[in-house]
């Protein structure tokens, strides 16, 4: 379960050094998508804190926040690490803001005739809000349609299968737990949708955003009928789960410590 949970493994790992993405950014391969003239430079976009810019051995990813929670995302990779080998790097990079940031939708702008990026927005969950034409300028100085696309934290809950794992793991060692403190929880039927909330409220704990995990699983329980939790006490980290079960969690156990 670690490797499941693990949050931005050192393959996508942040960075607030601009040196590397300003090299790829200004690559011949990857200036001509950017827009306007000039050399780019990040320095005072990596030294504001409400950013975060991820990278890998190919490129990496600088998200510029636009308000709280919502973040524009900007891509950069050289054409060694486009494909397959960046949309895998997206699925880490994409829990990693999800899970450890504020984050709660991602929007990015896609020119119509770059058909690597568009492609890979669509692999990589981005749904399209609305179009402008004539918005982006190729180095010819020919005007291009531009996609203004997003992907929401439901969204992404809804495609990420890893979090499933969560959800099973949670609820085998609450079963353990709880047998272990001659207790029983009220059975409720199989329910995937219900792993998956679990499973990311669990993500989320995992990369220490204790309160965005309870407000998210709750958000998810309002609307589907299920027991709110409550976060106890986040050091050490104590949840309220529900039906009268009070649980201390640490690293990959967790104890019953009130069953009323």
């Amino acid at each position: 379960m670690s490797d499941i949970l693990t949050i931005a493994p050192p393959r996508v790992r942040r960075t607030l050094d601009p040196t590397f993405l300003n090299t790829v950014a200004n690559h011949p391969e990857v200036r001509p998508w950017i827009g306007g003239v000039g050399p780019i430079d990040l320095t005072s976009t990596l030294a504001d804190s409400a950013n975060f810019a991820l990278q890998t051995d190919d490129g990496g990813w600088v998200f510029v926040r636009h308000e709280p929670a919502i973040y524009e995302l900007h891509t950069l990779f050289l054409r060694r690490g486009r494909g397959r080998a960046c949309v895998t790097a997206w699925r880490e990079a994409s829990r990693y803001m999800f899970c450890a940031t504020d984050c709660r939708e991602i929007v990015t702008k896609v020119p119509v005739n770059n058909l690597g990026a568009a492609f890979a927005a669509q692999k990589c969950g981005f749904a399209e809000r609305f179009s402008r034409d004539g918005a982006f300028v190729d180095p010819q100085g020919a005007l291009h349609e531009v996609s203004y696309q997003a992907l929401t934290l439901d969204a992404w809950v809804a495609r990420a299968g890893e979090l499933d794992n969560g959800g099973h793991w949670f609820h085998a060692g609450m079963e353990k737990a709880l047998k272990e403190a001659s207790s029983a929880l009220p059975a409720h039927p199989d329910d995937p949708s219900h792993e998956r909330a679990v499973g990311a409220a669990i993500a989320m704990i995992r990369a220490r955003n204790h309160r965005k995990a309870v407000w998210f699983y709750n958000r998810w329980a309002r609307l589907a009928g299920y027991p709110l939790i409550a976060l106890v006490t986040e050091t050490p980290l104590v949840i309220d789960v529900g039906s009268g079960v009070v649980v201390e969690a640490s690293g990959e156990e967790m104890e019953v410590i009130l069953c009323r």
